[in-house]
């Protein structure tokens, strides 16, 4: 959901625009799981759009990831069910 709007968001308003690239980089890796169907061989983990999704998901954890914490993400088209759910990664230092 985006954040609500104020009269000086008609000029400056990153936090929407940071809301409108999550949402992007969302619905590009959501397009790339469906063309994977086409492409065999290939896995989800190898697309450029999943390297976003991950970043996102390790940058909303940093707050609160400690080193050796374990984490999993999914990705749903949908509300009823998850389109495609990550393996279990570790949270590091690099992270």
């Amino acid at each position: 959901m985006p954040p609500p709007r104020r009269a000086w968001n008609l000029f400056v308003n990153p936090h929407e625009n940071l809301w409108l690239a999550r949402a992007a980089v969302l619905e590009e890796f959501a397009s790339d799981l469906a063309d994977l169907a086409e492409r065999a061989g290939v896995c989800p983990e190898s697309l450029a759009s999943y390297a976003c999704i991950e970043a996102l998901v390790r940058a909303q954890m940093a707050a609160n990831a400690l080193p050796g914490d374990q984490f999993q993400f999914g990705v749903a088209v949908d509300e009823d069910a998850p389109t495609w759910i990550s393996a279990i990664l570790e949270w590091d230092a690099r992270s």
